[in-house]
């Protein structure tokens, strides 16, 4: 099998569950030999690691999977939204889980689908930028760039710290400044993994998305001390590295091919 053939009516290829259950799914924490899962009507559609006859193509695509892709979105509240894309040979499992609700939905979808996942999960579009900024203009260098990214602070601390970042930015971007002092931001992290021989390659990337823009983090060497900077990004600069993170072409022909 290639791909998701969704033209088999009688296999189910979505599955909400409460929210419970999808933490005990992801964790591994449950009982016996594998998972027993029930979806929101009660449904039992995992029993003890074992399909039921109408979700197995969609339990092969979750257990066949290969890279693990999380998305991240931290609002200033504290609360979070995830998106999460497992990846594999033969389709991807996609799931949102959003701090405020109580259930996670979980579809099967085709392989090529995974880049329309990965952008509708970073919530990623065209802001109102007075200038399209190309990459390395305006780099903001601060000790405690990453505070604001912290999900452990406290609302006024992120919120503290905010301010103190738009001093640093005002000068570069003064809109995107007063959209990080009214709390119109969010910070986004993605992180990808895949096994490599005897190690797991790891990718990550982290921005800051303002009404009014991007600010992309990255950091340099200079020699023993490592710097963190924030810098303006367009959408498509943006896009471009979020899409570099995910497993290149020939790694997942090469899945294909040991399937």
């Amino acid at each position: 099998m290639d791909s998701v053939d969704t033209s088999q009516e009688e296999q189910q290829l979505a599955i909400v569950l409460p929210r419970h259950q999808f933490s005990e799914l992801v964790s591994g924490t449950f009982e016996g030999d594998g998972p027993t899962i029930h979806d929101v009507a009660d449904e039992r559609v995992l029993d003890d690691g074992k399909a039921p006859s109408q979700y197995t193509l969609f339990w092969h695509v979750y257990t066949t999977y290969r890279s693990f892709a999380l998305i991240e979105r931290l609002r200033p509240d504290g609360t979070e939204n995830r998106v999460y894309l497992w990846i594999g040979p033969e389709g991807i499992i996609v799931a949102g889980d959003n701090q405020t609700e109580n259930t996670v939905t979980m579809v099967a979808a085709e392989l090529d689908s995974r880049f329309t996942f990965l952008i509708d999960g970073m919530v990623l579009g065209r802001r109102d930028f007075p200038r399209e900024y190309e990459p390395g203009y305006g780099v903001i260098q601060q000790k405690a760039i990453m505070n604001v990214m912290s999900p452990d602070l406290s609302a006024a601390d992120r919120g503290a710290s905010a301010k103190r970042l738009a001093e640093a930015v005002s000068h570069v971007q003064p809109e995107m400044a007063q959209d990080l002092v009214d709390g119109q931001f969010e910070a986004i992290s993605i992180v990808v993994e895949w096994p490599a021989g005897s190690r797991n390659e790891t990718r990550s990337l982290v921005y800051l998305d303002t009404p009014h823009g991007y600010l992309l983090y990255n950091t340099e060497r200079h020699m023993m001390r490592k710097e963190h900077q924030l810098e303006p990004a367009p959408g498509w600069y943006v896009l471009a590295q979020a899409v570099s993170l995910l497993p290149p072409e020939e790694l997942i022909a090469s899945w294909q091919e040991q399937g």
